[in-house]
């Protein structure tokens, strides 16, 4: 994204972003509760007591994982990446 001013370090404003993010994504009906269950796991992170750092995982479910990676891009961009692992 560009424009951001924020700083990589503020882990519960960026995780709180990514939670908005997956929320706006257009998907399948079948995808939507999947977005919606990563978001929410996202959130409670963000709202944790103890600051989530980049690249712990995030329990989405007893099988899923969200990972959650902020870092400045260049001078005025910041990339915000999130991965999603399911294990069968």
């Amino acid at each position: 994204m560009r424009g951001a001013v924020r700083d990589t370090a503020d882990t519960r404003y960026w995780l709180a972003r990514g939670a908005e993010y997956l929320e706006a994504v257009p998907a399948v009906e079948n995808m939507r509760g999947q977005l919606e269950s990563m978001a929410k796991a996202i959130r409670t992170a963000a709202g944790a007591p103890t600051p989530h750092a980049y690249g712990e995982m995030i329990r989405e479910s007893e099988m899923g994982l969200v990972f959650v990676h902020v870092r400045r891009a260049a001078q005025g961009a910041i990339v915000l990446e999130i991965i999603f692992d399911y294990s069968l």
